[in-house]
């Protein structure tokens, strides 16, 4: 099987399982002939979970068991779980700008630093806000936002 024909068996396995169905890594390793640990294995399967999620499924890794099909409630905890990753990116592009040596940058260096700074941080606001509206939305304890909305 080339590549393309490992990913589809992959998303065809998962595809045709109930929510909540777990598939080992060693199941995995078989289906896609690949040793479970390998370089190629963690390609197939990241692309395969691209794939899934395209087509409205999504797989969640089971520490050291395998992946699951997550269930349809697990899908706004999943997408918040990579906006938090996204800010702490972004955090990280900023930390890396703040200690720039500006001093010894080129007229033009200098001049693409000051604009990008100035986007990142930016950018930097808005993701934390919108992150700390995220927490808000999807804490497990009852939320004061829908409170609000659930009285309107």
């Amino acid at each position: 099987m080339n590549r393309q024909e490992k990913v589809k068996a992959l998303v065809e396995s998962f595809a045709n399982k109930e929510y909540g169905t777990t598939i080992g890594h060693n199941e995995i390793a078989v289906i896609i002939e690949e040793r479970y640990g390998s370089r190629r294995y963690g390609e197939i399967v990241n692309s395969a979970k691209k794939e899934l999620e395209d087509s409205g499924k999504m797989i969640v890794s089971v520490f050291s068991v395998g992946y699951r099909l997550a269930y349809p409630d697990e899908y706004v905890d999943q997408s918040a779980k990579r906006v938090k990753r996204g800010t702490n990116q972004i955090d990280h592009g900023v930390r890396i700008l703040d200690n720039a040596p500006v001093k010894e940058m080129t007229q033009i260096g200098a001049q693409r630093y000051n604009t990008v700074s100035d986007r990142m941080r930016i950018m930097q606001a808005a993701m934390h806000g919108a992150k700390v509206e995220i927490n808000m939305l999807t804490a497990k304890r009852k939320n004061p936002l829908l409170s609000a909305i659930d009285n309107a």
